[in-house]
């Protein structure tokens, strides 16, 4: 019962054909790229370690973007 009050309260529309888990795995992905985006406010000791997320956050977004939109048109 305080499931549906709290959709109704904040207005949420849940598809149950979406898979929760994908998208917050696609949120992360995301918050590594923003985080390799920004290594230039990074101590100098840090930035080489920055590198070695970047280009997994841009591979794992771009998979998972294109299976999820993919998925919607079966």
């Amino acid at each position: 019962m305080e499931k549906n009050k709290a959709l109704k309260i904040f207005k949420l529309e849940l598809d149950p054909n979406r898979i929760f888990g994908l998208d917050i795995l696609r949120a992360f992905a995301i918050l590594v790229v923003v985080l390799g985006h920004s290594s230039i406010y990074l101590p100098k000791t840090l930035r080489s370690y920055n590198a070695y997320l970047e280009f997994p956050g841009v591979a794992i977004f771009f998979v998972l973007s294109g299976y999820l939109i993919s998925k919607n048109f079966n």
